[in-house]
């Protein structure tokens, strides 16, 4: 299970990425609500995040979005 945040804000990002492991976050947006998603990159990759938080994925194997502290 990812310890995902629903709609961070700026803040929540930024301490996510300190406190992970590869100082990044994965990103993905739920196409049915808009919601944001984010986790320690570490925890899963976008398809195994997206299945833990049953949010639709589809995109190929390295074009999701990951965020460090340099975006």
């Amino acid at each position: 299970m990812v310890d995902a945040i629903r709609n961070p804000t700026p803040e929540q990002v930024r301490d996510m990425i300190r406190a992970s492991g590869h100082q990044a976050v994965r990103r993905i947006t739920d196409p049915r609500t808009g919601d944001v998603y984010c986790w320690p990159a570490e925890q899963a990759t976008h398809a195994e995040g997206a299945a833990d938080l049953l949010v639709p994925y589809d995109r190929p194997p390295g074009a999701g979005d990951i965020l460090t502290l340099d975006d």
